[in-house]
């Protein structure tokens, strides 16, 4: 738990990629039932669970970057970077369907037929986008890992 929820010590290049993945992981496993458009009680739950998360990588990187001798506050660069490219994709991805379903609620269409046709038009989209989702977080916690050079001796964070 102190790996997740502690941003003080260390964290190795090998010990980074091992958190990632069960970062990543459990990030798409919460998004599969919205994908899915199954347990809708529980996707709320997952939501939060999903706030945590973010957490856990903030702390992550933290401890990357004190491997190498750096600032927990360059934790910030690949979890920026992170936004504005999920950002960017989701835009490109869903926003000719967005824009249909703003123009029907600002054509006076009431709040259940707009519901109705978000999730019609939304619903082949969302699947590929977690799995996409995936990828780029994949993509950039491996790249920022390997840009990440080791402190070989010990360091204000912690020993080596």
């Amino acid at each position: 738990m102190n790996l997740f929820f502690s941003p003080n010590g260390r964290l190795s290049a090998q010990g980074f990629l091992q958190a990632s993945l069960i970062l990543i992981l459990l990030g798409f496993i919460l998004s599969l039932p919205e994908a899915l458009g199954v347990m809708k009680p529980l996707q709320g739950i997952f939501g939060l669970i999903s706030f945590v998360l973010i957490y856990c990588w903030i702390v992550i990187w933290i401890k990357r970057f004190h491997d190498s001798g750096r600032s927990g506050w360059m934790s910030l660069v690949p979890i920026l970077i992170y936004i504005v490219v999920i950002t960017i994709v989701m835009m490109a991805w869903i926003m000719p369907e967005m824009m249909q379903v703003f123009q029907a609620s600002m054509e006076g269409a009431d709040s259940a037929e707009v519901d109705a046709m978000s999730r019609e038009l939304l619903q082949g989209k969302i699947l590929p986008l977690n799995i996409l989702t995936f990828v780029i977080s994949l993509v950039i916690a491996i790249g920022g890992n390997r840009l990440i050079k080791k402190d070989p001796s010990d360091n204000i964070y912690g020993p080596a």
